[in-house]
């Protein structure tokens, strides 16, 4: 009866343990695999910068153009224009 209980409730007890230290490993695991793929990105980034230097100017335009068009799409200028467009 009594002995029993206490062991069931320690057994109980190193069940949570265990499945609290899993979902630990887990989320500490997805966090590893997320930054050895933003290092693999980092480092094929370089390597294509190095290999051809032209890429970097031509993304520096790029993130120019899509700066341009955020502020125009923020300005409101199209509004008029984009309301014409979902109401043909």
């Amino acid at each position: 009866g009594f002995r029993r209980t206490i062991i069931s409730k320690d057994r109980q007890r190193q069940v949570q343990e265990m499945e609290r230290l899993s979902n630990d490993l887990q989320n500490l695991l997805e966090k590893v695999e997320n930054m050895s793929v933003q290092v693999m990105w980092m480092a094929y980034d370089m390597l294509v910068l190095r290999t051809n230097p032209e890429t970097g100017q031509l993304l520096r335009k790029l993130e120019e153009e899509v700066l341009k068009c955020k502020a125009v799409m923020n300005s409101g200028c199209l509004q008029p224009l984009l309301h014409k467009c979902a109401h043909p």
